[in-house]
């Protein structure tokens, strides 16, 4: 696909004397050479429209995509080989080339929106935090107070909340939130961006500037209750939880977020909440609840709140349902009641553990996770449901995506049967460049039970760092 829209016409080769000058092509086809992957013939093409007019704009959008396609391509080709740094650095060289030609584009054609949105999905692309936040300030500031260019740059964005870089999700989203002040959905990205980063105060604080802007909408509640949530904060979690669920009577997790906090500070409270709730849906048939799942939530909520002193397997048991519905807030609350009766419990931190993964905060998880093992080592008596093999996995896994690789590989290691962690050895091995001891893996990867580890460990030892290996 390519990063932005093709236009304009392409002269293929100089017209022979004899012969009138042959039309140029239309954009369709210059754009299908490029999603043909025929990337010369569009790169000459390109080139020779800038022979006949150096200011063409669109000549420099298709130099860009040619060049862009090219990084790509050598950015997965890097992922098999044995000297991947060297890929990198080619991938990086053509991604600057791809920005180079979207500015001299942009020099030709200032005000050409496209160009700008696909300078900056290409800064993202590349991987450069710096180039990134270069470009989208600069973008942003053309066209400020432009609510549809502002979001359309606020997807540049997206991928990176998607895999959890809150920091660099920030950093792009600053400039938009300045020369957007009243665009509320910016003002929510930036504020959860920040707030999921460490940078509490300052994502509460724009959080809080989009309940200004928009207090009737119940999503800014929702969010800013979520971030006091994660933070311990379930007085103010509770408080906003409400508002959002008054605001939109539909949204029946957030009630179940707000009686989980309430539960914490007042488990009357939190009984009322669901009583209330579940009166309000005994007449209603089933089919015409917008949330049967969090309706039999609420109910099993209501259920423990009457028990004068539930046990924690019950709370467990609320709290994973909690989890399982992806009501964050909820399940925060609901492990911080856990660990208020046994700090020991494992289960609880484990669960925050998945909270922390599935939230893309991982260096929380991988802490969590640690906590959750360490619990089961010092109780060895002790029986859990969840067992110290599965931990050391999650901690493996933990490792691998912070790119801490020999920590993962001691991880996996340190089962019962690390054989069956041989592909996640092997790959862990392959980033600290021993190769030879992560064909070993591989190999044993190819014959276990999982296929699609086999799989992937067969295109491993196929590749040019395992060629040859002896």
């Amino acid at each position: 696909m390519l990063a932005l829209a093709l236009t304009g016409v392409l002269l293929l080769a100089p017209a022979a004397t004899e012969k009138p000058a042959e039309p140029p092509p239309s954009f369709e086809s210059l754009k299908k050479l490029v999603l043909d992957s025929k990337l010369e013939e569009a790169e000459a093409g390109a080139r020779a429209r800038l022979a006949a007019n150096p200011n063409d704009p669109d000549a420099h959008v298709v130099l860009a995509n040619v060049a862009r396609v090219q990084a790509l391509d050598k950015r997965r080709a890097g992922t098999l080989a044995s000297d991947p740094e060297s890929f990198n650095e080619e991938s990086a060289a053509l991604f600057r080339k791809a920005l180079s030609e979207l500015d001299a584009g942009i020099e030709a054609a200032p005000g050409r929106r496209d160009i700008w949105l696909g300078l900056c999905q290409i800064a993202v692309e590349s991987g450069d935090p710096a180039a990134a936040v270069s470009a989208v300030e600069r973008a942003a500031a053309r066209f400020p107070k432009d609510a549809s260019f502002g979001t359309a740059l606020r997807e540049n964005a997206r991928p990176l909340l998607e895999a959890g870089n809150y920091t660099q999700a920030a950093a792009i989203l600053d400039p938009i939130a300045k020369n957007n002040p009243d665009d509320v959905q910016t003002q929510l990205a930036l504020g959860r961006s920040l707030a999921l980063s460490g940078k509490t105060a300052e994502g509460i604080a724009a959080l809080d500037r989009a309940i200004t802007l928009q207090a009737n909408d119940a999503e800014p509640h929702s969010q800013r209750a979520e971030i006091a949530a994660l933070n311990g904060d379930f007085a103010t979690a509770a408080m906003r939880y409400d508002s959002a669920a008054t605001l939109d009577p539909k949204r029946l997790q957030a009630r179940a977020a707000q009686i989980a906090c309430q539960t914490l500070q007042n488990p009357m409270d939190a009984l009322k909440t669901a009583r209330t709730v579940l009166n309000r849906y005994k007449d209603v048939p089933r089919a015409q609840v917008g949330d049967p799942q969090a309706l039999s939530l609420i109910t099993e909520q209501r259920k423990l709140l009457e028990v004068p002193a539930p046990a924690p397997l019950d709370i467990l048991r609320v709290t994973r349902l909690l989890d399982a519905g992806r009501n964050t807030g909820g399940t925060a609350a609901g492990i911080a009641l856990l660990l208020r009766r046994d700090r020991d419990m494992c289960e609880a931190h484990a669960l925050m553990g998945h909270l922390r993964e599935r939230l893309g905060q991982h260096d929380l998880a991988l802490a969590a996770y640690t906590e959750a093992r360490d619990a089961i080592d010092r109780q060895p008596g002790r029986s859990f449901g969840i067992t110290r093999d599965e931990l050391q996995a999650a901690i493996g896994h933990e490792d691998a995506l912070l790119g801490h690789w020999e920590q993962s590989a001691a991880a996996f290691k340190d089962t019962k049967d690390p054989s069956q962690w041989a592909f996640e050895i092997g790959t862990a091995l392959h980033h600290q460049g021993r190769y030879k001891d992560a064909a070993k893996q591989f190999e044993k990867a190819e014959t276990g039970a999982d296929a699609a580890k086999a799989e992937a460990a067969r295109r491993r030892l196929s590749s040019a760092a395992y060629r040859g290996l002896k």
